[in-house]
């Protein structure tokens, strides 16, 4: 019953998005670029408390789920082989003691206050694609409180703004686009948590469409729940341009012939995530 109530929590708070074309998306171990794989450093995971166990002094176990046992995928499909489900939401670190992410990721009544949070840094696969079963306590951090929050459906603002309990020494706060946001074709990349897995990298996007009364902007890049929360920068520039809060398509679909379930797919002509622009949190 556990395992059913969490996935169910896990799937609803945020809201789906898809692949476009051929899935792209990389572990960090995997990425060439010396400077993204410094800035996924800055990249944490926001996971519930009640998933990590104290192993020792130095080490959290961590209660992952199955994406093949739990979730019903083909044992083929990317990642899913060797790789656990953790993650609830994808931040980014903005300063010393501060992280940004989507306001939906909060809901107290189910358990996703910002006591309930764990704020882990490194959660990434290895060079050989296999998912980590340890996490370091030194990064892992914890909430105090809210700095900024907007959550409301007028203008379609879905931002958080916290503060953590202590400074994240070790790690590079990450460089936020000020003065003017993003226009229509600008390159985009992501780095984030899709669906729970370890840290993605996703390039090769672009804004496709900007409205700024509901201060927001849209993209094909390869996202699903999870990835909620998650930095979308611009591919030139390296800076934090949008926050990624929404979009259509499936996490997953199910393949009858196969009788097990594939990462969605999106219809690049109706399809479409969303982000906040970043100007929204300063």
């Amino acid at each position: 019953m556990k395992t059913v109530i969490f996935l169910i929590l896990f799937i609803s708070i945020n809201l789906n998005a898809t692949i476009f074309g051929v899935d792209n998306r990389a572990d960090i171990s995997k990425v060439k670029s010396q400077k993204i794989r410094e800035m996924a450093r800055s990249i944490p995971a926001l996971v519930q408390k009640k998933f990590l166990k104290s192993l020792n002094e130095e080490e959290f176990s961590i209660e992952t789920r199955s994406y093949i046992k739990d979730l019903g995928f083909c044992s083929d499909e990317k990642f899913v082989k060797n790789q656990g489900l953790l993650a609830n939401c994808s931040a980014f670190l903005i300063g010393e003691k501060i992280i940004g992410t989507a306001a939906h990721c909060f809901d107290d009544n189910m358990d996703m206050g910002i006591d309930d949070y764990a704020v882990v840094f490194d959660y990434v696969a290895d060079e050989k694609g296999n998912g980590p079963k340890v996490i370091r306590k030194e990064n892992v951090y914890y909430i105090k409180k809210f700095v900024k929050q907007e959550y409301e459906w007028v203008t379609f603002k879905d931002y958080a703004v916290l503060e953590l309990t202590k400074e994240v020494s070790d790690r590079d706060p990450l460089k936020v686009s000020v003065g003017r946001r993003v226009e229509t074709k600008t390159p985009l990349f992501i780095l984030g948590y899709p669906l729970g897995l370890p840290l993605k990298y996703q390039p090769s996007g672009k804004v496709d469409s900007v409205d700024h009364k509901i201060n927001s902007f849209r993209h094909q890049l390869d996202t699903y729940s999870v990835n909620s929360g998650s930095a979308v920068f611009n591919a030139e520039t390296k800076e934090i341009v949008g926050i990624h809060v929404r979009g259509t398509g499936f996490n997953y679909k199910k393949d009858k012939e196969a009788d097990c379930n594939r990462w969605g797919k999106g219809n690049p002509s109706k399809d479409w995530g969303e982000a906040n622009f970043i100007d929204l949190i300063l």
